[in-house]
């Protein structure tokens, strides 16, 4: 039980509010985790998103280093559609090559509209901006 609450104390740090001139960003740390701990956080972050009472959240993912397979697929089109009446923009940082044509699939089922970028800052300027 130690190791399990370890384990979810570690993901939940992988959740982090940060502040851009004056915006309120959701920052998630989806780097390097294995199939089943990323999916463990998607589900940790669609709690975090529908159970904080905001809307219109601008979301930074940062998928630098991780694969994709088809369970994760298959749950990042899932949580897409539970977040999507919550995000009003999203970007995603570390998307390249092939893994932009699966982020255009995502954006094509779910329509959240979402945006990949090579550069963190690149990537919060343009979630601020209107």
């Amino acid at each position: 039980m130690f190791v399990e609450i370890r384990n979810q104390k570690m993901l939940e740090k992988r959740i982090q509010w940060l502040y851009h001139e004056n915006s309120k960003i959701l920052y998630v740390d989806f780097r390097n985790l294995s199939e089943d701990k990323l999916i463990e956080l998607v589900r940790m972050v669609d709690d975090v998103v529908v159970n904080s009472g905001e809307r219109n959240f601008l979301k930074l993912n940062d998928v630098r280093g991780q694969f994709t397979t088809a369970k994760i697929l298959a749950e990042i089109k899932r949580s897409s559609k539970v977040q999507n009446p919550y995000i009003k923009k999203s970007a995603y940082v570390g998307i390249v090559g092939v893994k932009k044509i699966l982020l255009d699939a995502i954006n094509r089922v779910s329509s959240i509209g979402a945006k990949a970028f090579i550069d963190y800052d690149e990537a919060k300027l343009w979630l601020i901006s209107d």
